[in-house]
């Protein structure tokens, strides 16, 4: 039988071999990433070989289908079945749905820490939004806006189209960093702007605002577009101000 302290020291050998590996795991990680950042790989194009890949990252096969697993739980790989591994296009939903266990931790930020940042990053979305947006993004930013009009007495719809109308906005603005950011905005304002003790003459206000939004974008006037939505933001963190 062997003793306490042998047993111990068992655990403790096991427990320093697991984190070891998890920390080579890590840099091969690490490595990968760089190769998929730098290696000018378009969506689709097939990565080297296993054995390529373990002779640039300086590992065994099994360290090396480790960490392909975990870029593959991140989004940015796929492997093919006989076929070898693959890179993935930028999926904003993606890395959103990663983040979104973190994202609970700030469930109840501070309202206006949420306006310090819509008030610098919104406008400019709307103004890369004019210079990007395609004829399909136009027509959904279009009916979101006619759909505010229709649903002034009905709030719950009213927020639906009014978030939707700035996510087509982050959509079409051609940055998926800025898309990721303000998805994480909108899950985070959802509670706030249910806590607004707005009226009807509020959500027409905002309602003009939008129509100027989308009529800069319409136009490709993207110094149009920021100064519109820097208008609104204002005047809505404004009324946060009065409220709080």
């Amino acid at each position: 039988m062997s003793s306490p302290s042998g047993a111990a020291g068992q655990a403790n050998g096991a427990a320093m071999a697991s984190v070891e590996r998890s920390t080579l795991v890590e840099r091969v990680v690490n490595v990968l990433v760089d190769y998929l950042s730098n290696a000018g790989l378009q969506p689709g194009d097939r990565l080297p070989t296993e054995q390529q890949l373990t002779e640039m990252a300086g590992v065994s096969r099994m360290a090396l289908r480790e960490a392909m697993i975990r870029l593959r739980a991140l989004g940015l790989v796929e492997a093919r079945q006989g076929s070898g591994w693959y890179y993935r296009k930028f999926s904003p939903a993606e890395i959103f749905q990663q983040l979104s266990p973190l994202l609970k931790s700030f469930s109840h930020a501070d309202v206006n820490q949420i306006m310090q940042v819509r008030v610098n990053l919104e406008p400019a979305i709307a103004q890369l939004a004019a210079q990007n947006i395609s004829a399909a993004g136009l027509d959904e930013l279009t009916g979101h806006s006619r759909a505010m009009l229709i649903n002034l007495n009905h709030k719950e719809a009213f927020i639906e189209h009014d978030m939707a109308f700035h996510m087509v906005l982050a959509r079409e603005c051609g940055n998926g960093i800025l898309e990721v950011i303000s998805a994480i905005l909108k899950d985070l304002s959802r509670s706030a702007q249910w806590a607004y003790r707005d009226t009807v003459k509020d959500r027409t206000r905002s309602v003009e605002f939008h129509e100027e939004i989308l009529g800069a974008v319409r136009s490709r006037d993207g110094e149009g577009a920021y100064r519109a939505m820097l208008g609104h933001i204002e005047v809505v963190w404004n009324r946060v101000d009065q409220e709080s």
